[in-house]
């Protein structure tokens, strides 16, 4: 992990992602520990493979950690934090097809 690096975001995680981040496969949950790492040490929160993506929940940013499994994201640049919204499956993260 980015131990020496500077931190340059916080992390709002709701209870409820919180709760479905514990109840994913172990090898999902590593893959987005080490995304929310990078991100909190990165000046810019967005991946450039991220997408910007209207859900049942609104615009997000969608991030790809499995070809399952998403979490969406809206960085709030002002105050540096990085408000998680939906963690799971692509179709219960809220993808409108």
């Amino acid at each position: 992990m980015n131990q020496h690096k500077p931190v340059y975001w916080k992390v709002n995680e709701p209870k409820k992602f919180s709760t479905a981040v514990s109840n994913l496969p172990r090898q999902i949950k590593q893959r987005y520990l080490e995304r929310i790492d990078n991100m909190v040490h990165s000046e810019n929160p967005i991946d450039r493979s991220d997408k910007w993506e209207r859900t049942r929940y609104g615009l997000v940013w969608m991030a790809r950690l499995s070809d399952y499994y998403r979490f969406s994201y809206l960085p709030d640049h002002k105050n540096r934090v990085i408000h998680l919204i939906r963690i799971g499956g692509h179709k219960e993260v809220g993808t409108e097809k």
